[in-house]
């Protein structure tokens, strides 16, 4: 796959505790090793083509860690782990020419309708003119316990600060394969 890795610090809102005791919700700072990824597995994909995008997180704190998956698309693309390893594998490319086997993706999407929202989200919109610029959805629910044992189901949500930003196609082609992960 193709990935590029970052580090910083992450710092949750003070709302954060309310919902978790988890450590790294208390809103102390902690160590944030983020690997941001093009979804389609291809290590020589360009970076304009209209895929989905990733952003894992692992989280460091004195005594512990954990692990954020993120994506670029509001919804997650199949309802178990054998219908996404089933999508994935039917989305490698045919050596002889080049390119997915289309009718067999379309006969996966008609007996998986569910599926057809979350390729939607991702073909229907402008490549991402960053990662910094990209809005990041978790996949799943995360049942968060508060400090009385009450559970909250919870998706994160991480909007950009600057905002949601996109380029034209033409545009982002002619920054180059690797433009997201340059920058």
């Amino acid at each position: 796959a193709k990935g590029s890795w970052a580090q910083g610090e992450f710092t949750a809102t003070p709302y954060a505790a309310r919902l978790s005791r988890a450590p790294h919700l208390q809103g102390e700072t902690v160590t944030a090793l983020v690997r941001f990824s093009n979804a389609s597995g291809d290590p020589e994909a360009h970076d304009a083509d209209r895929d989905g995008r990733g952003m894992a997180i692992k989280l460091r704190w004195d005594g512990g860690e954990t692990d954020i998956l993120t994506t670029t698309s509001p919804t997650f693309v199949s309802r178990t782990p054998e219908e996404f390893l089933e999508l994935m594998l039917l989305r490698r490319p045919d050596p002889a020419t080049g390119q997915p086997d289309m009718e067999k993706l379309g006969a996966y999407f008609a007996e998986h309708p569910e599926s057809v929202p979350a390729v939607q989200a991702v073909l229907m919109k402008e490549p991402i003119a960053s990662f910094a610029t990209a809005e990041y959805f978790s996949p799943h629910a995360f049942g968060l316990v508060d400090a009385d044992g009450n559970r909250a189901w919870v998706r994160y949500h991480l909007p950009p600060e600057a905002g949601e930003q996109r380029l034209g196609d033409d545009d982002a082609k002619a920054l180059g394969r690797d433009y997201l992960h340059e920058e």
